[in-house]
């Protein structure tokens, strides 16, 4: 996709740090679904 080892490399790194909150720290959406889910008893 990139027309250099060097651009890929940059390109890399600002994907990494993009996504590493987000799979480190799951959205909070989920847990409020669960505590939905669990107070509805």
């Amino acid at each position: 996709v990139c027309k250099t080892a060097d651009v890929a490399g940059r390109v890399e790194s600002q994907v990494k740090l993009v996504i590493r909150p987000m799979y480190s720290n799951p959205p909070i959406h989920g847990a409020s679904i669960v505590a939905a889910i669990l107070r509805d008893r």
